[in-house]
């Protein structure tokens, strides 16, 4: 607001020392907005909002390909001691893959509470590796929830802790991306207002800049000669 004041009382006034003046305020208030905008904007574009637990094509595929990889091969062989060997092995590779989401989960909530306290740490391509992560995760976590549930009518065997643990992990996960996805709305906001400001101070700049520049380019010696110690 001073800052609109002195740019209409400099091109009111016509006054060649209010056109600094101006100038420095105007390169104050910009070291306040820029940094914060043009971080986020470094990609060209301000983060995407991002529908991240709905049925999105990267988390379908994810869990298509990790059920096809528990379940390949396992479903053909009949009853018996092959059949509960191979689900001893594939069931030891869900808990290898519950254990890497819970590691990508622990990983994302950190990345999370770091961005919920200061935005301007994080840059859209991070936002949105962070997005794809989790859209991954959940994908993960399905196919070996869907894998699990398999594995168990094939054998027989019952874990009582296995589908609660996915089913947490999940939850988890969904919890998440519905944090991330407020965030970045908020985010997205204050980007555009910082925005607005901007182009409203770089229009005021630019009034002034002009009027000043045509003063100069018409009438330069004039101007120069009433600057205080210019040929002193």
């Amino acid at each position: 607001l001073k800052l609109r004041q002195e740019l209409h009382h400099v091109i009111q006034s016509q006054n060649y020392f209010d056109f600094f003046a101006a100038t420095q305020l105007l390169m104050a208030a910009t070291t306040t907005f820029a940094p914060t905008l043009w971080y986020h904007c470094a990609d060209s574009k301000v983060p995407k909002s991002m529908d991240i637990v709905a049925t999105s094509q990267a988390a379908a595929d994810m869990e298509s390909t990790v059920l096809c990889g528990l379940l390949n091969g396992v479903t053909e062989l009949p009853p018996g001691p092959a059949l509960a060997q191979e689900c001893v092995v594939r069931r030891s590779e869900i808990f290898e893959g519950v254990q890497q989401v819970e590691h990508t989960l622990s990983d994302s909530e950190w990345f999370v509470e770091k961005f919920a306290r200061d935005p301007r740490l994080c840059s859209t391509s991070e936002l949105e590796l962070l997005a794809d992560r989790l859209e991954c995760a959940v994908g993960m976590i399905r196919g070996l929830r869907t894998g699990a549930g398999v594995l168990g009518n094939l054998d027989g065997s019952k874990d009582s802790t296995l589908l609660p643990r996915l089913r947490n992990l999940e939850r988890r996960a969904t919890d998440l991306s519905s944090v991330l996805q407020r965030l970045i709305g908020r985010n997205v906001e204050v980007v555009h207002e910082a925005q607005d400001e901007l182009d409203i101070l770089w229009g005021g700049f630019k009034e002034v800049y002009d009027a000043f520049t045509y003063v100069l380019d018409t009438d330069v010696a004039p101007v120069l000669r009433r600057l205080p110690g210019m040929f002193d």
